[in-house]
């Protein structure tokens, strides 16, 4: 016995059936699967069900053009398919959706079934991370801070995470250090850097960086 919907009915009143017959096509409405594709190496931020373990990691289900930009559904990762999808190489991960068909007053969307959708899934906390433009990123590891005597230091960092525009790196930064992201001709570790509001020839040198806080 469960909860469920006639999704399809194969016989009508008075049939004559026999052992093995298909009569229906029932769908448990409990909660609905949601499938999406993420590349394999994503993995590892997503937080799967074991067997030591209840902790899942939450995610929210978008359908915009049936519920409007601004509302989601909630729903938890259940698992993800042993294998990689023929085309694109993904991985299909499923996500559980609770009283997917809502609450039948129109305040909670129902979720119906064959919906394209996006879904957002919320990752592990990482600590000790700071959020800095690619395009301050140089050398593909290192970047430039401005230290509280003007000078350039150019430090090793390591990417945990990054999108076209963005990357989230740890290690040898703090808050409040000043990222430089103007481009500079030839780096030295040393040189005199001044911000764009520094005065040329206030004795902070000739350096022609510029330094914002993060």
């Amino acid at each position: 016995p469960f909860n469920c919907v006639v999704l399809e009915r194969k016989v009508d009143m008075g049939s004559y059936i026999s052992a093995g017959t298909p009569l229906a096509t029932l769908v448990c409405t409990d909660e609905f699967y949601v499938e999406v594709s993420v590349p394999a190496d994503e993995l590892k931020w997503i937080i799967f069900p074991d067997g030591s373990s209840d902790a899942r990691s939450p995610a929210k289900i978008y359908n915009p053009s049936a519920w409007g930009d601004a509302v989601f559904r909630e729903g938890v990762v259940k698992k993800f398919m042993p294998s990689l999808e023929a085309k694109g190489r993904m991985v299909r991960v499923r996500i559980t959706v609770a009283n997917p068909l809502g609450d039948g007053k129109g305040e909670v969307p129902p979720l119906l079934l064959d919906s394209f959708v996006r879904a957002e899934i919320e990752g592990k906390y990482v600590d000790n991370t700071a959020q800095i433009p690619r395009t301050a990123l140089r050398s593909g590891s290192s970047i430039w801070i401005m230290l509280p005597d003007n000078t350039l230091e150019i430090r090793d960092v390591e990417i945990v995470w990054g999108t076209s525009d963005i990357v989230y790196v740890t290690g040898n930064i703090a808050n409040g250090d000043r990222l430089v992201v103007s481009d500079l001709a030839t780096p030295v570790a040393g040189m005199k850097l001044r911000t764009r509001d520094m005065p040329i020839g206030n004795g902070n040198g000739d350096g022609n960086g510029s330094g914002d806080k993060h």
